[in-house]
């Protein structure tokens, strides 16, 4: 599951990305234009940005088991595979395949 630090770190950086949406005349008339014709409040992103700060750490888990289908999950990882290759296999998280830069196999 998440940790309380990422899920921290989650929630800051999506509400603090909000402001961006007013930053300039053009913006706000996208977001003016975008609350009417969802037929949504003027206070809807203040209601976002209380409802996102207001997610716990189960919340966001069982929030991932719902969305994420781990059949089709794939993670890409780059870097020194004597790094990371053995604490990857311990996971057991299912077929792991390590390629060269070209894109071909590696052995």
């Amino acid at each position: 599951g998440v940790t309380d630090a990422e899920l921290g770190l989650g929630k800051a950086n999506f509400t603090r990305s909000i402001p961006g949406l007013f930053a300039l005349p053009p913006a706000i008339e996208g977001v003016a234009t975008e609350l009417f014709a969802m037929g949504l409040p003027l206070d809807h992103y203040e209601k976002i940005v209380a409802a996102v700060n207001g997610v716990t750490a189960e919340q966001a888990k069982k929030a991932a088991e719902r969305a994420i289908v781990k059949e089709d999950f794939v993670v890409v990882l780059v870097g020194d595979r004597a790094k990371f290759e053995a604490a990857l296999k311990e996971k057991n998280l299912g077929e792991v395949t390590f390629l060269n830069k070209d894109g071909t196999p590696a052995k």
